[in-house]
């Protein structure tokens, strides 16, 4: 129990650990019920490490009701740490109202809440930042008129300011002794930043408090300035920060790393480039081991990494890299997304797999997601080259083994758009080799890779995924794979296979869907007696007062002039008008010519069409046309249809 409260744990695993020391703690109840040893109690260690768990894992209230059970019997020598955890869980719960209730059997248990102890209490709660649950605290009074101590004042005005609570932050100055301290003098100057007072009369404040005080001018450090800088970043009150900066040295105190990294922030986000890198030659290396400095310095990196400073020297931001690792600092996962974009834009692929390689493992799901983001935007750029594309994914696939369904059917889809079918089916084989579970491809990751083998008449991608289809057990044979299984067959010659899917979609429970019609008449193209097919099938969507729209008529048009019954096509074009209630289009005109095989029925509904409909034609030649190997000319409309 004690190493399961000792280990650190994903969000995500807060339900999990909960359930698991339940158990664990059940288990030892029940071996102490079967001990030689009468009433033999759980040790304090178990107890004390329980309690933390409970706590800290959504159950603050059953973690309340051991300490009772076992207080007077065996964790009254824990003092104050079990409840500080029941206080600290019910804040993060959002309970600070059974906070005072807990303090009263605090109180019962013999627990007082001195001044002390108040003030491990408030150094608890303002860490967690959970300013409510600090003015419950403050709201309890103390035994026999005792006050927090100005420490705890300190640290509650503090979390106050952070939140923006300015008012209560004043409130809680009051109670601050006429006689100033540092403890006091921080609290006092935070609080005049956060009422956006300026350099001038912070100094009249410190000369007022030194005059009472020397301690308060001898004590003074820059880190009683640092955190006047920070408020006035967050409060977008950058002239701010240089003023209280050159107050700083007017009192002789030298800028520490802290310090310059946050004027660098300053001047990033005031856009000066130049002068924040400038800064940057004064930090210490050493005076970055402190979290804020490491956080500042994240953020740094990411606003370096951004388009906004596309100019910016590639060795600046290696230094900054560099830096951070010396402080033995932890890459964000935003920032360590931020360098991998900028990394595979200069097709450094070794130095991220070098970068990525020593921390990949210390991230979570969502935190690998934000990370690879980078490298499927890449994937998604056009404008890189396919050899680049495929290089990123590689390292994509190898860094992020878990990356999801749905991004890799997106990088799948990329591939089938850049013309590379093979790529495209070999992204598509490494979601199939996953163990079962959400990391395997579902009836639409198969619907559309099929639909990508259809527009590239990949015969071998379809033989190859339609295996893989065949040993999945996993997935259905929904009527979208079927669609995309005719509409595969019938793209890649196999017009009479592609009708069997059709059948089966047609006794299957599903059924077809406006789609399958689409498919089917795309089928008819080449099937041996299409066009009676198309014919039938026609008649029949009329029988059954089925809605035709111009998508299935033209797709009807195709049918008929694959097999060269131009006569039969051109009348059916003539009458759309009076069949469906829209006449033709341009996309009706180039369904005609291009679904023609031969040129010299081309030629004829060509010269048909310029006399029928001259001004749909010449709108139609104005989107071009190219002509294949076999010197067949077509026009470049798009003719894709979706699963």
């Amino acid at each position: 129990m004690f190493v399961l409260a000792q280990a650190g744990w994903e969000p995500d695993a807060v339900e999990l650990l909960n359930k698991l020391a339940k158990a664990i703690y059940i288990q030892i109840s029940h071996r102490n019920e079967r001990a030689e040893s009468p009433h033999l109690e759980p040790t304090p260690v178990v107890l004390r490490s329980y309690v933390s768990i409970l706590a800290s894992t959504g159950s603050p209230l059953e973690a309340l009701n051991i300490v009772e059970t076992y207080w007077e019997t065996v964790l009254s020598p824990e003092g104050i740490i079990p409840w500080l955890d029941i206080i600290s869980g019910l804040a993060k719960e959002g309970k600070e109202s059974e906070i005072p209730v807990v303090m009263g059997k605090m109180d019962r248990c013999g627990v007082v809440l001195d001044p002390n102890s108040h003030e491990e209490m408030v150094k608890l709660l303002a860490a967690e930042n959970n300013v409510d649950a600090l003015r419950k605290l403050f709201e309890l009074e103390l035994p026999n008129g005792l006050q927090p101590t100005a420490t705890s004042t300190a640290f509650a005005i503090a979390t106050a300011v952070r939140n923006s609570m300015v008012d209560w932050a004043s409130q809680l100055s009051e109670s601050f002794p006429a006689y100033p301290t540092p403890e006091s003098r921080d609290a006092m100057l935070l609080l005049a930043a956060a009422k956006s007072e300026g350099a001038e009369n912070i100094q009249k404040i410190l000369d007022s408090m030194s005059a009472r005080n020397p301690e308060i001018k001898t004590s003074m450090t820059i880190a009683t300035f640092n955190p006047l800088l920070e408020h006035a970043n967050v409060t977008n009150r950058r002239d701010l920060v240089d003023e209280y900066a050159e107050l700083a040295r007017k009192w002789g105190l030298q800028a520490d790393a802290q310090t310059y990294m946050l004027m660098m922030d300053s001047k990033l986000r005031d856009g000066d480039l130049d002068g924040a890198i400038a800064l940057f030659a004064n930090v210490d290396p050493e005076g970055l081991a402190e979290q804020t400095d490491v956080v500042m310095l994240n953020r740094i990196l990411r606003q370096l990494c951004s388009t906004q400073y596309v100019d910016v020297d590639y060795d600046t931001i290696l230094s900054f890299v560099d830096r951070l690792i010396e402080a033995r600092g932890r890459f964000e996962a935003e920032t360590l997304g931020a360098l991998c974009q900028v990394l595979l834009s200069r097709h450094e692929l070794e130095s991220i797999s070098g970068l990525l390689r020593p921390v990949i493992d210390q991230y979570n799901a969502d935190e690998l997601s934000t990370i690879s983001e980078s490298f499927v935007k890449y994937i998604s750029d056009q404008n890189q080259s396919t050899e680049d594309a495929w290089e990123a994914y590689e390292l994509l696939n190898m860094a992020f083994p878990n990356t999801s369904v749905r991004i890799r059917t997106d990088i799948m889809t990329q591939f089938f758009e850049r013309g590379r079918s093979d790529l495209a089916c070999l992204v598509f084989g490494h979601m199939r080799q996953k163990e079962r579970g959400p990391r395997r491809p579902t009836s639409h990751t198969y619907a559309m890779c099929l639909q990508g083998i259809s527009r590239a008449a990949d015969s071998q991608g379809l033989h190859l995924v339609h295996n893989m289809l065949k040993l999945d057990l996993e997935v259905g044979l929904t009527t979208k794979v079927l669609n995309g299984l005719m509409l595969a067959y019938a793209a890649c010659g196999m017009p009479e296979k592609a009708m069997g899917f059709f059948r089966e979609i047609l006794h299957s429970e599903e059924g077809p869907s406006e789609q399958t019609l689409m498919i089917f008449f795309r089928v008819c193209e080449t099937y041996h007696s299409g066009v009676e097919e198309a014919t039938k099938m026609l008649d029949k969507l009329k029988s059954l007062d089925v809605r035709i729209d111009r998508g299935i008529y033209n797709a009807y048009i195709g049918a008929l002039a694959g097999h060269c019954q131009v006569e039969k096509a051109t009348e059916a074009i003539q009458a759309m008008e009076s069949k469906i209630g829209a006449g033709p289009s341009t996309q009706t005109l180039g369904t005609l010519y291009n679904a023609i095989p031969f040129q010299y029925w081309k030629d004829q509904v060509e010269e048909w069409a310029q006399a029928t409909y001259p001004g749909l034609w010449e709108e139609l030649e104005q989107r071009g046309r190219h002509e294949d190997e076999e010197g067949l000319k077509s026009f470049d409309i798009n003719r894709n249809i979706d699963v």
